[in-house]
């Protein structure tokens, strides 16, 4: 699981590292992201490209029913 704050987007090198380790592991794991309210749809963009890049096949994105 990778979650979106403002830490993680300063560490970005170090997360496309370890996509790129992961992506490489037999069977590979499921990327599942979550977003916090504060992060922007492009950072969440930017880690589903950069998983797409390194070789992750399996992408999930989870989710808080709204009122939760």
């Amino acid at each position: 699981i990778c979650s979106l704050t403002s830490a993680a987007r300063m560490m970005r090198s170090a997360i496309d590292t370890q996509l790129r380790i992961q992506a490489r592991r037999t069977p590979q794991p499921t990327l599942q992201i979550r977003a916090d309210l504060d992060t922007e749809y492009k950072e969440v963009a930017t880690l589903m490209a950069s998983a797409k890049n390194a070789g992750m096949k399996k992408v999930g994105l989870i989710t808080t029913p709204q009122g939760s």
